[in-house]
């Protein structure tokens, strides 16, 4: 003889097991939900090919975070051609990677890093394939920050050009005939 089929126990077994899927993974596909984020805005003079979202963003070579939005143009004078991009920074790997850094969640701790010389870079994460990634460094000689915004939505970051970049712009204004 055959038992007859419980339905109600096949119906509770399938919406426990689907519950216990959703649930595991959104804990383990995403450390980033939970973590506090910061988003501050860069606008770069050169070209962004290479730049992609999901990019890191590195202090001095230990990633902190990552590129939010890549775009051509954003709250910022029409004859303004720089490039904006927003990145974030992420609590979590700043407070596991340098406790001294969680400074970029306040506003104020901000625009004292920016006096101190704290600017974005394009940097290359490899030669052959041309990927970057945004640099933040602390530079005491850097210039006077410039910045692009017309309305501040984003605490912004002012960026300088890397040294290769100064090299290669140096060599194009070199007047090759004259010597």
């Amino acid at each position: 003889m055959s038992k007859k089929i419980n339905t109600t126990s096949i119906g509770l077994f399938i919406v426990t097991g689907v519950a216990l899927g959703v649930t595991g993974l959104l804990l383990f596909s995403s450390s980033k939900m939970f973590s506090k984020t910061r988003d501050l805005i860069v606008y770069f003079n050169d070209s962004l090919n290479g730049l992609n979202v999901g990019a890191p963003v590195k202090f001095r070579g230990v990633t902190v975070g990552s590129v939010k939005r890549v775009m051509v143009r954003f709250n910022q004078a029409t004859n303004d051609y720089a490039m904006p991009v927003i990145i974030e920074f992420e609590e979590k790997l700043l407070q596991e990677r340098m406790p001294s850094l969680v400074y970029v969640f306040t506003e104020g701790d901000i625009a004292e890093r920016i006096k101190l010389g704290m600017r974005a870079t394009l940097q290359t994460e490899s030669l052959v394939t041309g990927v970057l990634y945004v640099g933040v460094d602390m530079d005491p000689k850097a210039p006077p920050p410039v910045f692009h915004q017309l309305e501040k939505r984003y605490p912004e970051l002012p960026t300088e050009p890397t040294a290769t970049q100064q090299l290669f712009n140096n060599l194009a204004s070199l007047d090759i005939k004259s010597l």
